[in-house]
Formats: C-alpha cells, structure tokens, sequence
C-alpha cells in the first residue's frame, strides 16, 4: 500500500521529503467501492483518511498536462461538471 510506504520507508529513509507526499484517491463515482454496500464504502474511506489519504469522489482525471499538472473534472451538488 503506497500510503504505508509513504509512512514508513519514506519517512525513515527520506525524512525532510515525507511532508512532501500527499496521496488523493480520486473516483469519478459518487462512492469508493460502488459494487460494495455503503457501509463497507464508508469503513473503506475512514481508514484511508485515518492513513493520510485523501479521498475525492465524483472526481476523474481528463488531462495530465506535466509533472505535477493535471486537469480534474468534478461533479458539484447540483450535478453540473466542473474542470480544475
């Protein structure tokens, strides 16, 4: 798991780089784990985020534009799409 990773090995072996990492889950769906019931999607979120990943749902990428430039397409409240 990259997130263990960036806990451990990288902390350890890297340490003025691990503040540095920010891992995003981004699923266009407006769930993780769609085929899965709520409940075990809500579990499945909670422990990412008590890992230090960041979960972004109705969220995909459209275009990588370099390194560390992408453009994301996000469903809001009232369901219209938006490019970031």
């Amino acid at each position: 798991e990259l997130s263990d990773f960036i806990r451990t090995d990288v902390r350890r072996l890297f340490p003025h780089l691990a503040g540095m990492v920010k891992i995003t889950l981004l699923e266009a769906a407006p769930r993780i784990l769609g085929p899965f019931t709520k409940s075990l999607s809500d579990y499945a979120v909670e422990h990412l985020e008590n890992v230090g990943v960041s979960v972004q749902t109705g969220s995909c990428v459209t275009k990588v534009t370099g390194p560390h430039k992408a453009t994301l397409r996000t469903k809001t409240a009232d369901g219209k799409s938006v490019e970031t």
